[in-house]
């Protein structure tokens, strides 16, 4: 069977879509009962940690590092509560492209990026952080 020009290229595209995105690992998290430790593998630009919950607690942090441990005490949670957290893994392609909106003026630049995303859910018992779980995906945008 000979398949067409147009379909081989979309194949090859594909193909090498997913092994550019193979590339990036999932950021791995572990909620510990004192800490929260993010390992992206050593093959990002950034990180990026987001928690919400009871009431109105948020806390968003970004991080150079690959490697992290977020102490439960830096994060001043409450004694006992459900808190949700996700952490993106972002890798920039080393391409821009011109955009307008979203708060950029006309003729913005910005750098595309490989994003990924594990989110899950952890509880707080007298101080102590226990994981409930996770969720991941894979994201292509800015």
């Amino acid at each position: 069977m000979r398949l067409s020009k147009k379909l081989t290229m979309g194949l090859l595209l594909t193909a090498g879509l997913a092994g550019m995105a193979s590339a990036q690992p999932n950021p791995d998290v572990t909620i510990r009962s004192h800490s929260i430790h993010i390992d992206a593998g050593g093959n990002v630009d950034s990180v990026v940690l987001r928690i919400t919950g009871d009431g109105s607690y948020s806390f968003n942090e970004a991080y150079d590092n690959a490697s992290i441990d977020v102490l439960a005490s830096d994060l001043e949670l409450a004694r006992n509560g459900d808190y949700y957290y996700e952490v993106s893994s972002i890798k920039y392609t080393g391409k821009t492209r011109v955009v307008s909106g979203n708060g950029r003026p006309p003729g913005s630049e910005m750098r595309e990026s490989t994003v990924k995303k594990v989110s899950g859910r952890f509880e707080v018992k007298n101080y102590s952080l226990v994981e409930q779980d996770q969720d991941e995906q894979e994201l292509m945008g800015e």
